[in-house]
């Protein structure tokens, strides 16, 4: 048994040392039992994770039990223990692995090897019994410790079912709880997504609902827009329909108070007419009563002689009076030659000046540019003639017959030509006392206004004598104000003023105001048409009242 032992591990030493276990032999005889010839060499490794591991092996083995008897044993190798070439396992677990390998391979050696060293039979005898003892022994233990190791195998089993079991539950578990944690997640999601959807579908409806109110509201303050539109356009058209009836009205009552006024002073004329009818009738019975035919001849030579010698007094007189207002000598037009408007364009037919002179600056074609009076033109470069001459040469003059003494009168006390106040009296009320003008402010014979009437109330003002004489003082003061400039105060008079444009002197034309346009024709109808005795209205080129009804 000690040779068995010595020869294995002699071997195994030698196998070792030799560095040859790697490779196997080829001769049987090389290998140190034949129960190896089968398997790769001595080195056995438990294979490494992911080698497949080899299957069990088995083998045989026959030997003497005890009197020539023989027994044999089947020895198997543990699953897992296979011949590998690789060098990269750890050393103590080849060392390990060695030791197991050399154990079974020595006691495969013992049983294939008996060896009797005695010499005789009954030391070979004692031999082989002791040997198949001990072999017996062995197997025993080699039982014991397959059993031990089966045991040691099923409880490792039962162990490793036991894990895989606990761990087949615990997957289970695992499983089931991932399962119910996605199935709870998955719930909460769509718990979640629910929600979403129906605070989605909320926020939906109350934009819905919002968006219909905005255009419920939208609506509504369009319809209270077009209905205050609406409202304001009723409006307008009820404010200009009362308006135009108001100018209706008003047009009316003008045209009412025109025609009254206008009856008024056909009236007053005809009255004057037949006091002057009433008169010379009354005369002509004196003069026919008292005279013969002689005496009316001797009459009439009188009365020729006397209109000759009122025409010199009265151009003496004018001379005077000029003299006194002006401070000047009388003088002419004709040939008279203005600083700032050049020649007057006066001749014997229109001895006062041409409109172009007289309208200095007021032209259609530049009807911005403004009127620039003629400087240097004073009351005695006018020419005038008496009333009487104008009442002999022109009827249009007759309304003015009764006040023709009281002209005379104010003429002499103010300086001023007769023939200027009858011009004045004649063009604002036709020498009519009784009218009113301007809406009820302008009073008398002058038309002057409220304030020039020093507080008396109309009836008052419109007497003709403090009428005439108020409205001449006016001119006076406004001539010497205006350092005896002629053109200018007369223009004053009738609300002329310096830089009057076309423009603007015609600003209310084809309105309902039109009669307040500034007559354009105004000074050349004075200078050459009243204060020669003729009919002024009929002069003058602009004709801008012409449209309008009535005539300033």
């Amino acid at each position: 048994m000690h040779l068995s032992l010595a020869l294995t591990l002699a071997a195994t030493a030698s196998t070792v040392a030799s560095a040859r276990s790697d490779r196997p032999h080829h001769r049987r005889s090389a290998r140190s039992h034949h129960s190896l010839s089968r398997r790769e060499p001595f080195r056995y490794f438990a294979p490494p994770e992911g080698v497949a591991q080899a299957a069990p092996q088995s083998f045989v083995v026959s030997f003497d039990a005890e009197e020539g008897q023989e027994e044999e044993e089947h020895f198997e190798l543990p699953e897992g223990i296979v011949a590998l070439r690789k060098r990269d396992v750890e050393l103590p677990v080849i060392f390990d692995q060695i030791g197991n390998v050399v154990g079974q391979i020595g006691t495969a050696m013992k049983l294939a090897m008996p060896i009797k060293l005695a010499s005789n039979d009954k030391t070979a005898s004692t031999s082989k019994k002791e040997d198949a003892a001990q072999l017996k022994e062995t197997a025993a233990q080699r039982k014991e410790k397959a059993a031990a190791k089966a045991k040691v195998q099923a409880a490792a089993k039962a162990k490793a079912e036991a894990e895989k079991k606990a761990q087949e539950a615990a997957h289970e578990k695992e499983l089931a709880a991932a399962k119910a944690k996605a199935e709870a997640e998955a719930a909460a999601k769509e718990k979640k997504r629910q929600a979403k959807l129906a605070a989605k579908k909320l926020a939906a409806k109350k934009k819905a609902e919002a968006e219909a109110k905005a255009a419920e509201e939208a609506a509504a303050k369009a319809a209270a827009e077009k209905k205050a539109k609406e409202a304001a356009a009723a409006k307008k058209a009820a404010a200009e329909k009362a308006k135009q009836e108001k100018a209706a009205a008003a047009k009316k009552a003008a045209e009412q108070k025109k025609a009254a006024e206008q009856k008024q002073a056909e009236e007053a004329a005809a009255k004057a007419a037949a006091d002057k009818a009433a008169a010379d009738k009354k005369k002509a019975d004196e003069a026919a009563a008292v005279k013969a035919a002689a005496d009316k001849a001797a009459a009439n030579k009188a009365a020729a002689d006397k209109k000759a010698s009122s025409h010199k007094q009265a151009d003496s007189s004018s001379g005077s009076q000029l003299a006194a207002v002006g401070g000047k000598n009388p003088v002419s037009l004709i040939g008279f030659h203005s600083s700032n408007c050049g020649p007057s364009g006066a001749t014997e037919e229109n001895p006062n000046g041409s409109e172009s002179f007289l309208n200095c600056g007021i032209s259609k074609l530049s009807p911005d540019s403004g009127w620039t009076p003629p400087q240097g033109v004073t009351l005695d470069h006018i020419t005038t003639v008496s009333i009487e001459h104008a009442l002999a040469t022109n009827s249009v003059w007759e309304p003015c017959k009764p006040f023709i003494p009281l002209f005379e009168k104010i003429g002499k006390e103010t300086g001023l030509p007769p023939i200027l106040l009858a011009a004045f009296a004649l063009q604002e009320s036709t020498c009519n006392p009784h009218v009113l003008g301007d809406n009820g402010g302008a009073f008398g014979l002058m038309q002057i206004t409220q304030d020039k009437c020093g507080g008396r109330d109309r009836h008052a003002c419109a007497d003709p004598e403090y009428n005439v004489r108020t409205a001449a003082n006016y001119f006076k003061n406004e001539l010497a104000n205006q350092g005896g400039e002629f053109l200018v105060a007369l223009g004053a008079y009738n609300g002329w003023y310096k830089g009057m444009s076309f423009h603007a002197a015609t600003a209310k034309a084809n309105t309902p105001a039109c009669v307040e346009q500034n007559n354009l024709d105004y000074l050349y109808q004075m200078s050459s048409g009243w204060l020669m005795g003729r009919t002024g209205y009929e002069l003058g080129s602009y004709k801008n009242l012409a449209s309008c009804s009535d005539q300033s």
